[in-house]
């Protein structure tokens, strides 16, 4: 990218705390809603909104790392002009940030790693809750 192409405005502070707050609510929606969609009863509870909740419910704790991290990443790189390219980087940095946060996860809490359906999906999340903390009204104008 040249410097026509990318500018280097400042993140907000509010901007930053939505990411990190409001990103692992984003990431454990999409993921909630995947796992009921494909999968509606896993674990014999015979309550889907239940059972999404107690995914939403975890899906934020375990978020909160990655969505820091992918935060942290969007304040420090240049970003793009245009809507599009911004909306791409977003997703990218959100999809890096979220398998980077398993990978954090994982020998911490002892857990096994996943398989690739899954990893998939958390890179899915982490780009989905990138995209809509970090991009709403970040173009030129904030009117």
């Amino acid at each position: 990218m040249t410097d026509a192409e990318t500018r280097q405005c400042p993140l907000s502070g509010r901007r930053f705390a939505t990411i990190v707050l409001l990103g692992p609510l984003a990431g454990s929606l999409v993921y909630a809603l995947v796992a009921v969609t494909l999968e509606p009863d896993p674990l014999g509870f015979g309550d889907r909104l239940g059972f999404g909740l107690l995914i939403v419910f975890l899906g934020y704790g375990m978020g909160l790392v990655p969505d820091l991290v992918g935060a942290i990443v969007w304040w420090l790189i240049p970003r793009p002009r245009t809507c599009l390219s911004r909306t791409g980087l977003a997703a990218l940095v959100g999809a890096l940030a979220g398998v980077g946060g398993i990978a954090v996860l994982v020998p911490l809490m002892d857990l096994s790693w996943p398989d690739p359906g899954i990893l998939a999906l958390i890179a899915l999340c982490g780009a989905i809750a990138l995209v809509v903390t970090a991009i709403p009204r970040s173009g030129e104008r904030q009117g």
